[in-house]
Order: structure tokens, then C-alpha cells, then sequence
């Protein structure tokens, strides 16, 4: 399990800061990519090399941006729910990326996304809580990692936008 922050500037500007266990920072400006690590030399690359990654980016950027147009260019999208509470399941429409990625689940409430689920190909599973979804009860279970389990997170996710 990691903590740390997402911060999305704009369409092609995405931050991303790790605190724990180690100390990260991924910044994404339009095509560049840069990873800085403690203790480690800075690494940088342009997507290109990372296709899937672009991909990745851009629907995350479309999401976040209301932009249904970059969002359908990269995924085919499913939305179950109402108003207040949905759900989307966002499925790459890149076999590279699907191969590595096969869905994105993002829970939400109102107009506001809660939790993104990250689906891998070799069975991981990433969930990201979105500022709402922090809640007190939440913050204390973080004290006792061996009771933050994924499903554990779901289930908060779930309650979050109920």
C-alpha cells in the first residue's frame, strides 16, 4: 500500500507524489514524463515509449476534465447508476494497454469522482480515494494497515457514494 497524492493541473499536466512506503514524484507535462525518486538519479521519458501509459493519461485527463470526446477515444465506457451515486467502468480500446489494464472503475457521487479502481492484467489492483473518501473512519483504519485491504477499500468506496 502506498499514500500520497494525485494532483491534475490540466489536460496534459498530471502529478503524482508517493510518501509512503518511499518518497516519489511523477510528473507528467504534455508528452514528458518525469520520475523522481528518493535517493535514486531522476528518470525521464517521453510517452511514446509508453503508449499504453499516453493512453492511461488521457482518459484519466478526459475524466477529470468532462471531456466525453478524449474519453471515448480511449475507452469504451459503461455508466450504471443515477445521479447521486454511479459508476463507470472505463475499458481500454488499445490492446497494448488492455493487456496491461483491462478496466478502470471510477465510483462517484453527484458530479464529483470518489474512488478509481485500477484493474492489472496480472491481478493487482490499485484504488485511488478521492478527497471525499477520506473520512475519519477511514484515516484511523490507515494506522492498522493489515485491516486496509482492497476489498476493505471498495467497500468504503461504495459507502462513500451511497
Amino acid at each position: 500500500m502506498s499514500r500520497g497524492e494525485l494532483r491534475f493541473d490540466a489536460a496534459d499536466r498530471l502529478g503524482k507524489r508517493v510518501d509512503e512506503p518511499f518518497r516519489e514524484t511523477t510528473t507528467v507535462r504534455g508528452e514528458s514524463v518525469r520520475i523522481e525518486r528518493s535517493g535514486r538519479k531522476p528518470m525521464q521519458f517521453n510517452l511514446k515509449r509508453a503508449p499504453e501509459l499516453r493512453a492511461l493519461l488521457a482518459g484519466f485527463s478526459g475524466l477529470l476534465a468532462g471531456d466525453i470526446v478524449a474519453l471515448r477515444r480511449h475507452f469504451d465506457i459503461k455508466v450504471v447508476g443515477s445521479d447521486t451515486r454511479w459508476q463507470i467502468a472505463l475499458n481500454p480500446r488499445d490492446a497494448r494497454m488492455r493487456k496491461r489494464i483491462p478496466e478502470v472503475t471510477v465510483l462517484g457521487s453527484n458530479n464529483a469522482p470518489r474512488c478509481f479502481r485500477i484493474e492489472q492484467a496480472d491481478g493487482d489492483i490499485s484504488i485511488m480515494l478521492i478527497d471525499a473518501a477520506l473520512t475519519p473512519p477511514l484515516l484511523q483504519t490507515l494506522a492498522i494497515p493489515q485491516q486496509l485491504t482492497s476489498s476493505a477499500l471498495l467497500d468504503h468506496c461504495r459507502e462513500q457514494v451511497g
